[in-house]
């Protein structure tokens, strides 16, 4: 074979395997943005994977403009930035959108003040909350974030309780509450309308902080026979 010919060859080659990975990308069609990511297959679904932080309420209105009709929020995030957590909060629960922690995912932190905004709302992983923890040293400052997180959460209908325990649990501790307390204090809600969808346990495994498999809003979807 001359070098002319070899070149040839490699040169299709390369350009198959080109092609190749352009479909698979095409086939994804995942976008994200921040921890944020939507697929162009689940119009009606986003999925928080990841930190959330001072970037995050910005990265999620590109995900709402990406997916205009999301009516669900996927929850996976150990947490991050209280102010963030509750401006996403409240576009969630202004938005009349859906949250659900699936099965082996974690809601905790500032994540847990989005989960409460949810219209309808389940837990199939775990779900935690804590007291306030701010690199601010001005009490005056921790005590209006405080006000904040009571007012948001009371307007979202949780328990009195769960405040009780996001207020006595030290900041570098979580409290990840169990079954039996998740049905005492109410912390599912869901509509009659909604049951079904959401009565089925999400069997995707997807872990906090990790990198996303390419198929997991695919999966979570399935799993809750939406796809």
């Amino acid at each position: 074979m001359t070098m002319l010919s070899k070149f040839k060859a490699v040169s299709r080659v390369l350009l198959t395997c080109g092609v190749t990975l352009l479909i698979s990308h095409q086939a994804r069609s995942e976008t994200q943005f921040g921890p944020f990511v939507v697929d162009q297959a689940y119009p009606g679904v986003i999925l928080l994977n990841g930190e959330i932080d001072l970037r995050s309420a910005l990265e999620f209105r590109k995900a709402l403009k990406a997916a205009p009709n999301a009516k669900l929020i996927l929850l996976d995030s150990l947490g991050g930035s209280v102010q963030t957590g509750l401006l996403i909060a409240e576009e969630v629960f202004d938005r009349k959108m859906d949250t659900l922690v699936p099965a082996n995912a974690i809601c905790a932190s500032a994540c847990s003040y989005i989960f409460f905004a949810g219209r309808s709302r389940k837990v199939s992983g775990r779900l935690g909350v804590h007291q306030l923890q701010s690199d601010v040293q001005d009490n005056a400052y921790t005590q209006l974030n405080v006000a904040d997180v009571i007012e948001a959460t009371s307007k979202y209908g949780t328990a009195a309780e769960v405040l009780a325990l996001m207020l006595k649990t030290p900041s570098n501790q979580i409290h990840f509450f169990s079954e039996e307390e998740i049905v005492r204090y109410r912390i599912n809600r869901i509509e009659e309308s909604k049951i079904q969808s959401f009565e089925t346990q999400p069997l995707a495994d997807v872990a906090p902080q990790t990198e996303l498999n390419p198929m997991s809003i695919d999966k979570l979807l399935k799993s809750l026979g939406g796809g």
